[in-house]
């Protein structure tokens, strides 16, 4: 029987409430913890089913809730792999021996030269993470004393004549898609041989679709793409896209490292959070040890990216930062 003044019992724990909205909230705290759990119990099924601490690649590709519903419960995707009892792997810590052993591992197991695919599934660390260190999967291939599965060697030349034959099919410049659906090459190919896809199109004759040049271009800033950054940038960069998971890190977004290249044909963005033009001394030059600085670095997707330099040194919500 409930006290003469609580109206609302909760049928979980038993406990009684006054008002509607007391009783709701308790309520959807009880759901928000059983989601927790549900969540940590799928995170230890990975771990379980695949042999190792699960990425987001494979709870995206294998489990039954989204990265994205761990994040937001827990606030990053390691502090969900640390709320079900794992261990994060902090892929920036890794050495190239670390990698080059992972691949021999896994040839050992299947018998044969690992491809991609087999690296995802079999290994314990993503093929991100290989290319991070040695460029691409073949030189991490080569590395490990390994022949490549596919020696891609493609003219730079072949590669523009098929952008223009694709052109001629289509009536206009191809995008990324179109490549994939009708072209004999992948981006990948493309992504090796100049900086980015849309530097391709250009290259071979034609204006990318969709993306305004010069001052139409709402990420103009005056020739700001040609800026130097700094003789520690690359290797600041590569620990920063490393550091978050390679995912862009805008609330609500999961564009990862992977699908950006796929999607616009060149790498996920770095975003300075305060401006690299607030670090420059009196003399004129920048501070780019100041700049470059782990803690003022964060992964953005291009979508984004220019919603980050409007609100610059503000931020979002971040997962890490």
């Amino acid at each position: 029987m409930t006290p003469e003044n609580a109206r609302y019992q909760c049928d979980i724990c038993g406990e009684t409430f006054e008002t509607p909205a007391k009783f709701g909230g308790h309520k959807n705290g009880h759901r928000i913890k059983i989601e927790r759990d549900e969540l940590i119990a799928e995170v230890q099924r990975l771990f379980d089913e695949i042999g190792r601490v699960p990425t987001s690649e494979d709870m995206d590709r294998e489990g039954r809730y989204s990265p994205m519903t761990v994040r937001k419960r827990f606030g990053s995707w390691n502090a969900g792999l640390r709320a079900a009892g794992l261990t994060p792997v902090h892929y920036h810590e890794l050495s190239r021996d670390d990698i080059i052993q992972e691949i021999q591992r896994v040839a050992a197991e299947l018998g044969q030269v690992p491809t991609v695919a087999d690296m995802s599934s079999e290994g314990q660390y993503s093929v991100d993470v290989a290319q991070s260190k040695f460029g691409s999967w073949n030189d991490a291939l080569v590395a490990a004393g390994y022949k490549p599965n596919k020696i891609k060697q493609i003219p730079r030349e072949d590669l523009l004549a098929e952008i223009r034959r694709l052109s001629d099919v289509l009536g206009h410049p191809p995008s990324t898609n179109d490549l994939k659906d009708r072209g004999k090459y992948s981006v990948r190919g493309y992504f090796r041989e100049f900086d980015g896809w849309h530097d391709a199109v250009r290259e071979a004759g034609f204006e990318p679709r969709g993306w305004p040049s010069g001052e139409d271009n709402p990420r103009w800033r005056g020739g700001r793409d040609n800026q130097y950054y700094g003789p520690n940038w690359n290797r600041l960069r590569e620990k920063a896209i490393q550091r978050d998971d390679f995912i862009c890190q805008t609330p609500e977004c999961s564009t990862t490292r992977e699908s950006h290249i796929e999607r616009f044909g060149h790498d996920i963005h770095v975003h300075h959070i305060v401006p690299l033009a607030s670090f420059e001394r009196s003399c004129g030059s920048v501070d780019f040890q100041r700049a470059n600085s782990l803690s003022n670095l964060v992964t953005v997707c291009t979508v984004h990216h220019i919603i980050w330099e409007r609100i610059a040194p503000l931020r979002p919500d971040t997962r890490h930062l």
